[in-house]
C-alpha cells in the first residue's frame, strides 16, 4: 500500500459553458471527466470541485446530474486559490482545470497558479478552430486611481479565425462609454493589445469594462467584455509614516514623498517609548513619547495611507489599538503599507492582531518568523505597478539593472485574493 498523490479537479459550471454556440461545452466537459479523468482514480486521490465564483467540493455523480448552469461569474483564479489552499499542505499534489477559458473574475489565474506552487494542467473545452471568436482575455490596470490624475488601462485581445481587419474597442465606466479605440489584427489566430488613458473625475468605487464590438459570423460573444473594479481616491493624499529608526529607507522615502505635491506627509521616528526612564518633565525634553493613543484614536481618520517601516508596536502600546487600524482599512477604505524588516510582520508581533487581518500575506507567530539576510534579485511579476516605460524590453532592462535587495521576511504565503507583484527567486512563497 502507498499514499496516492492528491489531484484537485476543477470543473467549470458557469453559464458560459452552455452559451453562445451550438456546441454544448458542458456535455463535452462531462465526457472528458467520465472517459479520461475517471481513469486516473486508480492511481490518484482525486477531489472534484465545481466552480463559478469559488471552488466547492463535489462529486462526479453530482456533476453528471446537473441540468442547468446558472453561475454568472467564471473566476478561474479564485477557484485555483481555493483548491490550492486545501491541497497546499500536501507535498505531492496537482490541479487539473477544465474550462472554456472565459474568465471574468477579479483574481488573475496566472498569478494564482504561480502563488499556489502546484502544477496546474489546463484542459480547454470548446469547439476549437471552428468559427470566428474575439475575446478580451486579460486587463492590466491598477485597482487604485486618483481623481484628475491619468491612469493607464491595457486590454489584451485574442482572435481566432479572424483573418485581418480592425476591431472596435470600447472603454466604459459604470456602463457609460468614456473612450473608443481601434486595433488592427492580422492572421487567423493572434493576440493584440489596446491601451486606454483614463483620467477619473469622481472619487469612490467605479466599475470599469473593456469590450470589443462583435464581428460578422462571431460564434461566441460572451467573452467580448471584461470588467474590473477601480477605487478612485482624492488627489491630495495624507500619509502617516511610522519608522522604528532613522535609516536609509526612511531618509529616501521621506525625500520622495515630501517633494510630491500630491502628498501631505506626516512622519514619526520612534526613538523613545513611554517605558524609558527620564529624569526631566516632558516639556523640557526634545524627544517626546510616541503619541500612540492620540494617533490611533483621534487622528487616524484624517489620513489616507498608513506606512509602518521597521516598527514593532509591542513596546509602545496595547494590541487593542491595532483594531482601530484594521477598521481604518476595512470600514473607512484607508490604505496600509508594511515594509519588511526584522521588526515587521511576524517579527513585529503582529500575528493575531488587527494588522494581521488586513495584511495580504500569512505571517508567523512571534519568534517563529525567519529573516533571510542573503542578498537577492527580485523576481518581478508583469503588472502596471511594476512598469516604468511602455517598452517591454526597456522595462525589463531597468529591473535587471536594479541593485540586489539585502534581505527579506520569510512569509508563509499570499492570502487568497492577494496580487503578488514580486517574489524571491528561490525561497518558496
Amino acid at each position: 500500500k502507498y499514499n496516492k498523490t492528491k489531484l484537485g479537479v476543477l470543473v467549470d459550471v458557469s453559464k458560459s459553458m452552455n452559451a453562445g454556440t451550438e456546441f454544448n461545452k458542458f456535455e463535452a466537459e462531462k465526457q472528458v471527466l467520465n472517459k479520461q479523468i475517471k481513469k486516473l482514480e486508480k492511481d490518484y486521490d482525486i477531489n472534484y470541485y465545481a466552480f463559478s465564483g469559488t471552488g466547492e467540493r463535489t462529486t462526479l455523480k453530482e456533476i453528471n446530474g446537473l441540468k442547468e448552469l446558472k453561475g454568472e461569474t467564471s473566476d478561474l483564479g479564485q477557484a485555483i486559490e481555493d483548491v490550492s489552499k486545501e491541497l497546499g499542505e500536501e507535498k505531492e499534489a496537482g490541479i487539473i482545470l477544465l474550462s472554456d477559458g472565459n474568465h471574468n473574475g477579479e483574481v488573475n489565474p496566472a498569478t494564482a497558479s504561480k502563488v499556489s506552487g502546484l502544477p496546474v494542467v489546463c484542459i480547454g473545452i470548446g469547439p476549437r478552430k471552428k468559427g470566428v471568436d474575439i475575446e478580451v482575455f486579460d486587463i492590466l490596470a491598477s485597482d487604485i486611481a486618483f481623481r484628475n490624475i491619468q491612469t493607464q488601462i491595457i486590454a489584451r485581445i485574442r482572435t481566432v479565425n479572424y483573418e485581418s481587419g480592425k476591431l472596435n474597442c470600447i472603454l466604459k465606466k459604470d456602463g457609460k462609454i468614456i473612450s473608443e479605440k481601434e486595433v488592427s489584427v492580422t492572421g487567423s489566430e493572434r493576440e493584440a493589445e489596446v491601451k486606454f488613458n483614463y483620467m477619473p473625475k469622481e472619487t469612490g468605487p467605479q466599475k470599469i469594462s473593456v469590450s470589443v464590438t462583435p464581428v460578422k459570423n462571431e460564434t461566441d460573444t460572451a467573452n467580448n467584455t471584461r470588467e474590473f473594479n477601480m477605487h478612485v481616491l482624492k488627489e491630495k493624499v495624507r500619509i502617516l509614516y511610522l519608522s522604528g529608526s532613522p535609516n536609509y529607507e526612511y531618509r529616501f522615502l521621506r525625500q520622495v514623498l515630501k517633494t510630491n505635491p500630491n502628498y501631505e506627509f506626516v512622519s514619526f521616528i520612534i526613538l523613545r517609548s513611554n517605558e524609558d526612564l527620564m529624569l526631566f518633565p516632558d516639556n523640557e525634553l526634545s524627544l517626546i513619547p510616541f503619541p500612540a493613543q492620540e494617533l490611533f484614536t483621534k487622528e487616524l481618520q484624517n489620513f489616507d495611507v498608513v506606512v509602518m517601516e521597521g516598527f514593532s508596536y509591542i513596546r509602545y502600546f496595547e494590541p487593542a489599538l491595532l483594531e482601530n487600524l484594521a477598521n481604518f482599512v476595512e470600514k473607512q477604505g484607508g490604505a496600509f503599507v508594511m515594509m519588511g524588516g526584522k521588526e515587521a510582520f511576524g517579527g513585529g508581533f503582529y500575528k493575531s492582531t488587527g494588522v494581521d487581518r488586513i495584511l495580504p500575506v500569512e505571517i508567523s507567530d512571534p519568534g517563529q518568523e525567519k529573516f533571510s539576510e542573503e542578498s537577492f534579485k527580485l523576481k518581478v511579476i508583469e503588472h502596471p505597478l511594476n512598469t516604468f516605460t511602455e517598452n517591454k524590453e526597456a522595462n525589463r532592462e531597468i529591473w535587471e539593472n536594479m541593485p540586489e535587495l539585502t534581505g527579506c521576511n520569510v512569509l508563509l504565503g499570499a492570502k487568497p485574493g492577494a496580487v503578488v507583484l514580486g517574489a524571491h527567486p528561490f525561497i518558496k512563497d
